[in-house]
């Protein structure tokens, strides 16, 4: 336990005191929230220095609004915290220290008042751990008591390293794949001659152009939200086979879907599969516990992947230049879909260089449902963002161009975030992306095939003329940075790296800095508009977060970020990130901040229910936000989503989402944001309850 002597104290607008501080310390500042936990958990002593020189404990009081800080008495009775001068607060705390295992898929669950944080690691990529089977690495974050919980024995099936995940209508969380076998390259450890890492996964070897990947997992869990998980059915075999070998997904994306059923897209299936690529999507249905094959055609397909005939190289293997037909024509050595045809790219005269594509990227494809009911393919397919249909299984509607340097919009470094859908604007959706060559923003609501939606830069990023030595000195990449939305509407994007390359990322690069995006919503008329679009930069955050981190919106206002290899390097513990860090909007500590002291549990599509809540008629927004899903630098649950209500004394009536297309079904968080001024963004609830919402 350490001492930490307090000089500074921060108080709000009532008086009372929201945390304390040494700006001359390493530790800096202190959250009265946490520090009580400090006390009563005996992680720290926190100390003032007396009128009389002495350096007196600072205790904590219950008093009858709860539990307050105060400094043990001495010649006076007054509170010495009361008379310490203010400090300027840094948005960003470190809560914890100690994640216990490495947090690479994170995910809100509904659970205790402010919720909880399932915290996935599986192998946390680290071979050794791999190799040892130690591979069963969950946790659980306590928001509200800032601890982490051990599940003992109570794991997912597989080791979800990679895996993917996405909630189920009943509140529980759906995780899928993940890996089979650990990748690695025969190695001699000890010099003595002898491969004694053997390489556990050949399959790379039966393909030309072998490149790094992991087999994928075939088994699938359900996080039940109390401490528990069930077993769910497995991923699917490989399709269109008389044997049962294959499927699985490493690198997935799993999305919720309107009716409430999960699709399955995307990643590297398992070893015994004869394909490169989980091409087919496939459909979990929770009321029976069963996965099937969608119908139509295959999608994210690497075309230099799926194999054809070809001519021998000197050592025997088929990995020459393709054997044409009579016909001049390839020879495909896998039946492809109905309907469905190797694109040509405008070149049907050179099968050769068609065999050779390397179209599209096949891990963790940035999809979203949209209130039309059909799935947003923001992640180009075939070279082009399209809509998934999801009875067809056919990507359908006008063909549009894939943002500018459209590679940059492909990889799983980068994030993209569904902006607010608005009763009032007709739930049209908005999609921002932030790419290597910087964000793109598009509008999908209504479209028509001779007039296809555009991908449009955003207004210049607001970084600062002068800025530190260690800043970039123009606005960064944020490669493995993470969008997370905000009950404000506005998008926060915070860690990434400043670099080019898409491995092996530097920590000195890292960007500590974080960002506010403001989409330029016209809050009286309700709609996205754009207008007044901007960008405004954070203080730094304390802890790089580079490959493998991960951020949610926490109940409270807060967003949790958490994990990062340092150096984007594999590895043991001293190459992971286990520290929490938090960022604190600047509003959060605010007194007007309304308060919901009722509201149901669970809704259904376009009930009218009642809210009770603290100034009632100053409310200007009332929306459900979903809770949060994240790895690889995306969170393809978060959801904003407005409604409309009206204003009484006593409370708000309002009506719920009307369909699973603007709101699949699953848990949500209750927001109300109260007015704030004309030049403000609003203030959320001090707490928002979760929803059910099916």
């Amino acid at each position: 336990m350490a001492d930490r002597i307090v000089t500074h104290a921060r108080r709000n607008s009532n008086g009372n005191i929201v945390a304390i501080g040494n700006p001359d310390s390493d530790w800096f500042q202190r959250d009265a929230i946490w520090a009580i936990q400090d006390i009563e958990e005996n992680r720290h002593q926190y100390l003032v220095i007396s009128t009389s020189g002495t350096p007196r404990p600072i205790d904590v009081v219950n008093g009858p609004t709860g539990a307050y800080l105060r400094s043990r008495g001495d010649s006076s009775d007054a509170n010495n915290l009361d008379f310490m001068p203010d400090f300027d607060m840094s948005p960003w705390e470190i809560p914890l220290d100690n994640t216990e295992v490495f947090p690479i898929h994170a995910a809100l669950v509904p659970h205790g008042h402010e919720g909880q944080v399932l915290m996935m690691g599986g192998d946390e990529h680290d071979g050794a751990m791999a190799r040892d089977g130690d591979v069963f690495n969950t946790r659980i974050y306590d928001v509200l008591e800032n601890r982490m919980i051990d599940l003992g024995d109570e794991n997912p099936d597989a080791d979800v390293f990679c895996c993917g995940h996405a909630f189920l209508p009943d509140g529980r969380l759906l995780v899928g794949g993940g890996t089979e076998f650990w990748n690695e390259r025969p190695q001699d450890t000890d010099d003595d001659g002898e491969e004694d890492i053997p390489d556990p996964d050949p399959h790379i070897d039966m393909h030309a152009r072998p490149r790094d990947h992991w087999s994928g997992a075939i088994e699938c869990s359900i996080y039940n939200n109390d401490g528990t998980w069930t077993s769910a059915a497995d991923l699917l075999f490989q399709p269109n086979q008389d044997f049962e070998l294959g499927g699985g997904r490493w690198y997935p994306t799993l999305l919720t879907l309107p009716d409430g059923h999960v699709l399955a897209v995307g990643g590297h299936p398992r070893l015994s599969d004869q394909r490169h690529g989980a091409w087919l999507p496939e459909v979990y249905n929770p009321a029976n516990d069963s996965w099937s094959y969608q119908p139509g055609h295959w999608i994210y397909v690497a075309w230099r992947d799926v194999p054809v005939e070809r001519e021998l190289n000197d050592e025997g293997i088929a990995e020459g230049p393709p054997i044409l037909d009579d016909d001049g024509n390839l020879q495909e050595l896998l039946e492809f879909p109905e309907g469905q045809t190797r694109p040509t790219e405008g070149e049907p005269d050179n099968p050769v260089q068609n065999a050779d594509r390397n179209w599209n990227y096949l891990y963790y494809p940035r999809l979203f449902v949209v209130p039309e009911g059909q799935v947003f393919m923001a992640s180009p397919n075939d070279g082009n963002c399209r809509w998934y249909d999801i009875d067809s299984g056919i990507p359908v509607g006008p063909l549009i161009e894939q943002p500018e340097h459209g590679g940059d919009y492909a990889e799983t470094n980068h994030t993209a975030v569904l902006l607010p859908l608005l009763p009032e604007g007709g739930y049209e959706a908005h999609v921002l992306f932030m790419g290597n060559s910087g964000p793109r923003r598009i509008s999908i609501g209504t479209s028509e095939a001779d007039t296809p939606p555009l991908w449009e830069e955003t207004p210049s990023r607001d970084w600062p003329d002068e800025v530190p030595d260690n800043w970039p000195q123009s606005p960064p990449k944020r490669r493995h940075g993470i969008a997370t939305l905000l009950p404000t509407g506005q998008v926060l994007f915070s860690g990434g790296i400043n670099e080019n390359a898409s491995a092996g990322l530097p920590n000195t690069a890292a960007v500590l800095a974080a960002e506010l995006y403001t989409p330029g919503i016209d809050w009286e008329i309700g709609q996205v508009t754009f207008e007044d679009e901007n960008w405004t930069t954070t203080p730094e955050a304390a802890i790089p977060r580079n490959y493998h981190s991960t951020a949610l919106l926490l109940p409270n206002g807060r967003v949790l970020t958490a994990g990062s290899n340092i150096n984007g390097a594999t590895g043991p513990d001293s190459v992971k990130t286990f520290e929490i860090e938090t960022y604190t909007p600047e509003w959060f500590h605010d007194t007007r901040r309304p308060e919901i002291t009722d509201a149901p549990g669970a809704l259904s599509y376009g009930e009218t229910f009642e809210i009770e809540c603290t100034r009632s008629t100053q409310i200007e927004r009332v929306a459900l936000m979903r809770c949060g899903s994240v790895t690889h630098a995306w969170d393809g649950d978060q959801r904003y989503v407005g409604m409309e209500f009206t204003q009484s004394d006593d409370g708000l009536t309002v009506t719920a989402p009307p369909n699973g297309a603007v709101a699949p079904p699953g848990p949500y968080m209750l927001w109300v944001i109260a007015e704030s001024g004309p030049d403000a963004a609003g203030l959320p609830c001090k707490l928002a309850p979760f929803v059910i919402l099916a």
